[in-house]
């Protein structure tokens, strides 16, 4: 019985506060945008990693360059986001 009170009260919780409207919206145009300079300046590298790791393939399990070159790209970008992250 306490059990199915719990769960009643919790539904009647959340029934109530269907009606409030989320206080952050989104800037969707804005953050397209924000997208599509992203991509746009980290392409040219991406597409450059792209061809390099396809150029030079390796034996499926056996792949220690692609795994090197992929690690050090990884940690590229744990620096960037750390960097990023201070400001």
């Amino acid at each position: 019985m306490i059990r199915f009170l719990a769960t009643l009260l919790a539904s009647a919780a959340l029934c109530a506060l269907l009606p409030l409207q989320a206080q952050a919206e989104l800037d969707v145009v804005s953050l397209k945008r924000a997208i599509a300079r992203s991509v746009e300046s980290d392409y040219p590298r991406l597409d450059a990693l792209y061809k390099d790791i396809h150029a030079h393939p390796e034996i499926a399990f056996q792949e220690e360059k692609t795994a090197a070159r992929l690690a050090t790209e990884m940690r590229a970008l744990v620096a960037r986001f750390n960097q990023i992250e201070r400001i």
